[in-house]
């Protein structure tokens, strides 16, 4: 297994419906070294609020409330990764 840590980055919008089963398919990945940065783009439903419920769970979560453009917001929370190598994978 690697040991190299991947970090990723998941945008949210009024998903709070759907965040959970999100968060929960990459609690099940079998890659040990991972963090989950959470991006909740000013959501007006409970997204957030579910999001942060994972945060006891412990390993690497961590959610960020944006108020301006996620777009604007990528390289800031690329920065953000703790040790991410220069690549960036669009899932969307």
């Amino acid at each position: 297994m690697s040991d190299k840590r991947v970090s990723i980055i998941m945008p949210a919008y009024n998903n709070g419906a759907f965040i959970g089963a999100a968060i929960e398919s990459v609690l099940a990945q079998t890659h040990a070294h991972w963090e989950l940065l959470i991006v909740d783009d000013a959501s007006s439903d409970d997204t957030l609020a579910q999001a942060e419920q994972f945060q006891t769970k412990g390993r690497f979560l961590k959610c960020v409330s944006m108020s301006s453009s996620l777009a604007s917001e990528r390289s800031k929370m690329t920065m953000r990764c703790r040790r991410a190598k220069q690549s960036f994978k669009r899932s969307f």
